[in-house]
């Protein structure tokens, strides 16, 4: 380990029992998928005011819809939501999930194990593309926007939002490790270590690792992809001549003078907590 990383981990370790944890459906009390699956169905509807979209009569794709309650959610408004991820415990559990909490949706919305990249679905064949809280994850973004294009009708819309890398809990580890900003200041192997052996002494901790696809071998946080804004206009920009960003919002943090700090040349972007962005295909 280098002087860095020893120095930060051994000042963090001390400081850590002065942050408090932000709200995270992995601690609530009672079941880890159940608690997932509330949490997604009441924060759609929020993430949902960004996008003026109508979603009556409309065939929605859901992409990485983890255990369902995005999928649930919309389903409340579509003709029909498909819910695609590749993790087959969440795609099991949500099915159940959708059973208990809203069975009038059963015949509505379907879920399955897929891939972003190939999607077991014909061209042209969706209305919308819903991606959030997931292009921050996909190994490979550009191929999962191709492919979204691809399953998209012409004139349909892809609705992407994510949070970027400078937002504070970017590492996606503050249910057990309430540091912000942790991935900016030690390397990722030992944030990985570090959730390990908290996550071995939590209830339900083989399962946030399962979920998180996490292993000791880990040189890195495997489950992100860094994404930035930039980079993500950079991947747009390739299908420039299939799409059009029709409309852009974004959200900044909930801390006092957010939108003045906002505004600072060099630090200003650590204080947009999400990104929203409505592409629409060209016909």
């Amino acid at each position: 380990m280098d002087i860095k990383n020893r120095v930060c981990l051994g000042i963090l370790w001390k400081l850590e029992k002065f942050f408090k944890k932000p709200y995270h459906p992995f601690n609530k009390e009672g079941d880890m998928w159940e608690n997932l699956y509330l949490w997604e169905y009441k924060t759609t509807a929020k993430t949902l005011q960004h996008f003026h979209i109508d979603f009556s009569g409309k065939t929605v794709l859901d992409v990485g819809c983890a255990v369902g309650g995005k999928s649930a959610y919309i389903g409340e408004y579509a003709e029909k939501v498909i819910g695609i991820d590749i993790n087959r415990t969440s795609i099991a559990n949500g099915k159940l999930l959708i059973e208990k909490h809203h069975p009038h949706l059963t015949g509505k919305v379907e879920l399955r194990v897929d891939n972003a990249y190939n999607l077991s679905l014909a061209d042209n064949s969706v209305d919308i593309v819903f991606i959030d809280d997931v292009w921050e994850h996909i190994s490979k973004p550009s191929n999962a926007l191709k492919e979204a294009l691809r399953v998209l009708k012409p004139g349909g819309y892809i609705l992407i939002a994510f949070p970027p890398l400078n937002h504070p809990w970017a590492a996606h580890v503050n249910d057990l490790i309430p540091i912000p900003w942790i991935h900016y200041c030690v390397s990722e192997k030992y944030i990985v270590r570090w959730y390990i052996r908290k996550a071995l002494k939590t209830r339900g901790g083989i399962d946030r690792l399962k979920f998180k696809n996490m292993k000791p071998s880990d040189a890195k946080i495997e489950y992100i992809n860094h994404m930035t804004l930039e980079r993500t206009l950079a991947i747009f920009s390739k299908y420039r001549d299939q799409m059009d960003i029709i409309d852009f919002s974004y959200d900044l943090l909930k801390v006092p003078f957010s939108k003045v700090l906002s505004k600072m040349e060099r630090f200003g972007l650590f204080f947009f907590s999400k990104y929203y962005f409505t592409l629409k295909k060209r016909g």
